[in-house]
């Protein structure tokens, strides 16, 4: 009998031991309990992020660092590809900072500023680099109740600070830099602001105030005063000289209409809206909800009269005309650089779809992803026939990226 009791309290002391133990190391700093989801931790693979190794057949989380005041993050708001080591890449997120993957995104790592002037906490909204000047990074960031812009020229090892917008509670949403030119920026301002810099951001110039938040600009590669920009009421616009005239590319004015200029009204007027998270190669966004607010006119015999609620834009890497959006009502295309749309089908009745994401290969001409609900949309032939897998999540799929030398390797952002 006494055996007996003596075998059960040895059992009984080896589960409080396994039950406290991992306890104790989880108060002192150590993580040791893998959570799933948005912000797991330990050696538990997050699912904020998706990775895929072999061009999007299998996917699988990706592994945040954790330990005593460092918490893996629950959303992510932007992803960029060195353009330097193509095994480093970096991550914005929100309320939590800039992450740093050396191993092609498999596991993150939190980057310190040695500066002190990015804080841990911040909203990372855009990350920019340049090939032209591979150890320079700026980053749109949120903190303290501004909107500021720091630049960085020893890959994130220190910041400082180059822009911040005047009035609280305004963030900078996009930064465009162009690849064969470092010190030539531009960036989309909550205020209603697209700003231009000549000098790596020691002086700035207004290109043009709009009435409402701007959240995206996005310039052309080979043609920096060729740019397009995104207001918070989804409409697209262009322009040709810098931002000085703009063509909104609505059908009401056939895509000749030029916009006028003229202060957004008081500073500090402007309430923040959802940011964009996406932003890769072909520079996607996103805005938000369930089919937006606001709406795009899209011209062209297919569409015209159509009304689309923008919820994501890509530009194809290699083609600057040609681009893409994906709205409520489906999958559209313009091969003129905006003035004529057409729909692509897909295997899902237009009515019943919201096209979240959409990434274009940087590499095989008409090879096109879309992301609808967890479905994972791809095609090799413009459109003309496609194949879907289901992703390992509940979620809806909010941004794609592919590595632009390596596009085998793909990553996905979901969130609800």
């Amino acid at each position: 009998m006494s055996t007996i009791k003596t075998s059960i309290g040895v059992i009984f002391a080896l589960v409080v031991m396994l039950i406290l133990f991992p306890l104790f190391l989880w108060m002192a700093g150590v993580s040791v309990f893998p959570f799933g989801g948005g912000g797991s931790s330990g050696s538990g693979k997050s699912g904020i992020l998706l990775r895929s190794t072999d061009e999007g057949v299998h996917w699988d989380g990706v592994v945040f660092e954790q330990g005593k005041g460092i918490s893996a993050p629950g959303q992510a708001l932007h992803v960029a590809f060195d353009t330097l080591d193509p095994d480093i890449m970096y991550l914005g997120a929100k309320a939590n900072g800039l992450w740093r993957s050396t191993d092609r995104g498999a596991n993150w790592k939190k980057m310190n500023d040695s500066s002190g002037l990015l804080q841990p906490g911040a909203d990372v909204y855009r990350i920019a680099m340049s090939t032209s000047s591979p150890d320079t990074l700026y980053i749109a960031v949120f903190q303290n109740k501004k909107g500021r812009v720091l630049r960085s020229d020893n890959r994130g090892g220190s910041f400082r600070e180059v822009y911040f917008v005047a009035p609280d509670n305004i963030p900078v949403y996009d930064i465009y830099v162009s690849p064969t030119d470092v010190n030539r920026v531009a960036l989309a301002t909550g205020q209603g602001g697209v700003l231009i810099s000549h000098n790596g951001g020691q002086t700035w110039k207004v290109a043009h105030w709009f009435s409402e938040s701007m959240v995206r600009v996005a310039g052309n590669p080979g043609f920096f005063a060729e740019m397009y920009a995104v207001d918070s009421s989804r409409r697209l616009k262009k322009t040709f000289d810098e931002g000085e005239n703009w063509t909104e590319l609505d059908e009401s004015n056939s895509g000749s209409g030029s916009i006028g200029g003229g202060y957004p009204g008081a500073p500090g007027g402007f309430s923040a809206i959802p940011p964009p998270i996406q932003g890769f190669p072909q520079e996607p966004f996103y805005f938000g909800g369930s089919g937006g607010v606001g709406s795009l006119r899209i011209g062209g015999s297919a569409s015209a009269g159509l009304p689309v609620a923008i919820e994501t834009f890509a530009i194809d890497p290699r083609n600057f005309e040609r681009i893409f959006i994906g709205a409520v009502e489906g999958l559209y295309r313009s091969l003129d650089g905006g003035f004529i749309w057409n729909r692509i089908e897909t295997l899902v009745y237009p009515s019943a779809i919201t096209v979240t994401a959409v990434a274009v290969h940087p590499q095989k001409r008409g090879t096109i992803f879309v992301g609808i609900g967890s479905e994972l949309y791809r095609t090799d032939d413009d459109g003309k026939t496609w194949n879907v897998r289901m992703l390992p999540t509940s979620q809806r799929i909010r941004g794609i990226a592919l590595h632009p030398l390596y596009p085998d390797f793909m990553f996905t952002f979901v969130g609800k």
